[in-house]
């Protein structure tokens, strides 16, 4: 499964809502987005971990395929 060649374009929520396509699709954004205040990235591996985490416990099939 890939996310979308252009990427996401978030400006508020720092990629760690389930709008975001590359959160959604439980991948680290890239070069190829355009997206402000990322914090779905390695740099932020804890934080990207702790949200999914905190998503998971409240929706346990989030991330499944629809």
């Amino acid at each position: 499964e890939q996310v979308a060649v252009d990427g996401c374009k978030c400006k508020k929520s720092k990629c760690l809502k389930m709008y975001c396509q590359c959160f959604a699709a439980q991948k680290m954004c890239s070069c190829f987005c355009s997206c402000r205040g990322c914090h779905n990235t390695a740099a932020f591996a804890e934080e990207r971990a702790q949200v999914m985490e905190s998503l998971l416990m409240r929706k346990p099939h989030a991330f499944d395929a629809k």
